[in-house]
């Protein structure tokens, strides 16, 4: 959290917040899903937040409908290249809305 603040203070673009399941490679807390909504709920900002770290297709929308502004993945999608497809539709489905966000 303490992070997360002063990345926030000192105006970054983004922020990753990780991980939110454990991996083979996982040194840190583990947050879940009630990790990213009591961090989103506390920041109230407006700095982009995205949520990795051993997200797979089943976690997608319930990781959006934490407010998170978008998610990162790379293990599911190079175990397998289909899950390319399904992650597409998650994020042009009418449960999201895509957001642009302009970097400085």
């Amino acid at each position: 959290m303490q992070d997360c603040e002063n990345f926030i203070n000192k105006e970054v673009d983004y922020i990753y917040l990780a991980p939110f399941r454990a991996t083979e490679n996982t040194q840190s807390t583990v947050l879940g899903l009630n990790g990213f909504t009591a961090i989103l709920e506390a920041l109230q900002s407006d700095t982009p937040i995205i949520g990795v770290g051993g997200i797979n297709t089943a976690d997608v929308t319930s990781i959006l409908e934490t407010g998170i502004s978008g998610i990162g993945v790379s293990d599911e999608i190079t175990q397998d290249f289909n899950t390319i497809k399904i992650f597409s539709k998650f994020l042009t489905a009418s449960s999201t809305q895509e957001q642009r966000h302009s970097f400085q």
